[in-house]
């Protein structure tokens, strides 16, 4: 077992009112060994001296997103809308229950971000673009009803 004796020193103190050490000093001592540390640093003088001055500069080119072909777009397209066919056959299925249904939605809303940062990074064909948009439309309106209750019954 440990005992503690508070009157047996283990490690001696070094606070100057206890050790009596602490003698005055004068008002400008750490003015003066700071201007005799400054005053022993040699310093030179350097000429100074231009740079020669760059003609062009030319800014890095980073492409922040790749590009994404029609294919991409259509493809994308297409599998939203087979996966939106899949939630109107399940919402018409009188046994599927919202839970049943809920893995399709999660689906949707994924497909529905992928496609429309596709159409955001590429050029589409006008009337695929129309499609996308009307698809997009579509998804974004089902996940509103889906999310507002509109399914449950009241």
């Amino acid at each position: 077992m440990i005992e503690f004796n508070p009157e047996k020193t283990i490690q001696p103190s070094v606070d100057p009112k206890k050790t009596g050490s602490n003698q005055p000093t004068e008002k400008n001592d750490f003015q003066n060994v700071f201007q005799q540390a400054i005053g022993s640093v040699e310093t030179k003088n350097n000429a100074v001296q231009s740079t020669s001055s760059v003609s062009e500069i030319r800014p890095a080119r980073f492409e922040t997103q790749p590009q994404v072909s029609d294919n991409v777009v259509a493809g994308q397209v297409d599998s939203l809308i087979n996966t939106l066919e899949a939630y109107r056959e399940a919402l018409s299925n009188g046994e599927a229950t919202l839970k049943d249904i809920e893995p399709l939605i999660d689906r949707i809303d994924r497909q529905s971000d992928s496609l429309s940062k596709a159409c955001r990074n590429t050029e589409t064909d006008d009337g695929l673009k129309a499609i996308a948009d009307q698809v997009l439309s579509l998804s974004s309106m089902e996940l509103a009803r889906y999310k507002s209750g509109y399914y449950t019954d009241a």
